[in-house]
């Protein structure tokens, strides 16, 4: 509700005290609030009407969408009776704000001074406002859906300009990757080479360790870059995803070993297969282990989870990979799956950004928890159904 009356609505007209100003009016955003804290409209504000009560003359001029005049306000009952009351006005008119298909509100003018005669004379006047506000008003609600979808408009237009810079920057990368591989390659064999024929104890040898070493990161960063950038082939498959655990697993049980790290395995018996590209599924959970296993480097409990779920409102297999390292800060949550975001000093900032794709293009889901000790990376994925055995068994993403 607002309420307007003859001192705030001078906030509109005038500039300066005494200055009257009849043109079209500039309502800025001061007015707007000087009007809002008038004592008057704020007064209206808390007040609460119920539109289905027909003893409500608001809601009669609302149904019968007609003028209503009431001469003695005293006579009202309920919240209506209060309104006129708390407000001060033993007489007024109710018009209803109708738009081209909707209610828009009502209109509601004291009328307090004005005998019945005089009341009759404005009805036309009052009719003809109260179309113009209605029309004005629902022509302010256009304006604003329309300034909104132009905002969405040009977000959209934003992103998918910033989508064609990143296609062309991966491919660029992907280009670059290509050719500082082939001579990483070569130093590589040759540093390992020379580290081989050099003493143990002396410092050609550590500078040939430290070569390779760095040359073996380098590679990796460089195969994450291409496996990130280039279009792949989706091999789609019914995968079990207890099968496909109990084989990663395998792979990463010396490296837990060696990290102190207790691994705790929780399946359930009724876990649904997938459809899906097995080997794809698999890295993202080599990814995930790889991430808990350096947050953890001290030691610590991997628990790796299986149970069935439901996805969009249909059944699904979830993976959950829960970690006791802390957990990640909240202010970089939202941006954990963004390439290139890290805070590790070696690492590329694509682990997160690959699980990620997977999972969006195996019409899955990916969240990240924080625990009371660490955090927890939950995978959804939809169960086989009948209709995904006509899939192709092969397809490409990017």
């Amino acid at each position: 509700m607002v309420g307007v009356t003859h001192v705030s609505a001078r906030y509109l007209f005038c500039r300066e005290e005494g200055e009257a100003e009849w043109e079209l009016p500039t309502i800025t955003a001061d007015i707007c609030e000087r009007q809002r804290q008038d004592e008057f409209c704020q007064m209206v504000f808390k007040q609460r009407l119920s539109l289905s009560d027909k003893n409500n003359p608001l809601a009669r001029a609302l149904l019968e969408d007609r003028l209503i005049f009431i001469t003695d306000t005293r006579k009202g009952e309920g919240s209506f009776g209060r309104l006129s009351e708390t407000l001060g006005f033993d007489a007024c008119a109710v018009v209803p704000l109708r738009g081209r298909s909707r209610a828009l509100g009502v209109l509601v003018v004291n009328s307090s001074s004005l005998d019945r005669p005089e009341l009759l004379a404005r009805r036309r006047f009052l009719e003809l406002f109260a179309n113009q506000a209605a029309q004005a008003m629902e022509n302010s609600m256009l304006l604003s859906r329309l300034e909104t979808s132009h905002q969405d408009l040009r977000e959209t237009q934003e992103r998918l300009i910033q989508g064609e810079k990143m296609a062309a920057l991966g491919e660029t990368a992907a280009s670059v990757t290509h050719e500082l591989r082939n001579p990483l390659v070569c130093i590589g064999g040759f540093a390992r080479r020379l580290a081989n024929v050099l003493p143990e104890a002396s410092r050609e040898r550590e500078y040939s360790e430290i070569i390779v070493r760095e040359v073996r990161r380098m590679e990796e960063m460089l195969t994450n870059i291409l496996a990130f950038s280039k279009k792949q082939m989706l091999c789609i498959s019914e995968c079990d995803i207890i099968k496909m655990l109990d084989e990663v697993l395998i792979l990463e049980d010396d490296s837990l070993r060696k990290g102190n790290i207790r691994l705790v395995r929780e399946f359930g018996e009724d876990v649904p297969p997938v459809q899906g590209d097995v080997q794809k599924l698999r890295q993202a959970v080599i990814n995930l282990i790889d991430n808990a296993r350096q947050a953890m480097p001290e030691g610590g409990s991997l628990v790796v989870r299986a149970y069935s779920t439901v996805l969009r409102g249909d059944r699904a297999a979830a993976v959950e990979i829960e970690d006791t390292g802390g957990g990640i800060p909240v202010t970089i949550l939202r941006n954990i799956f963004n390439p290139f975001f890290t805070t590790r000093k070696q690492g590329t900032g694509l682990g997160l950004s690959i699980v990620h794709r997977i999972l969006e293009h195996h019409r899955g889901e990916i969240e990240v928890q924080n625990t009371e000790l660490g955090a927890r990376f939950v995978l959804r994925l939809p169960h086989t159904s009948p209709s995904c055995q006509a899939l192709d068994r092969h397809r490409p993403f990017s």
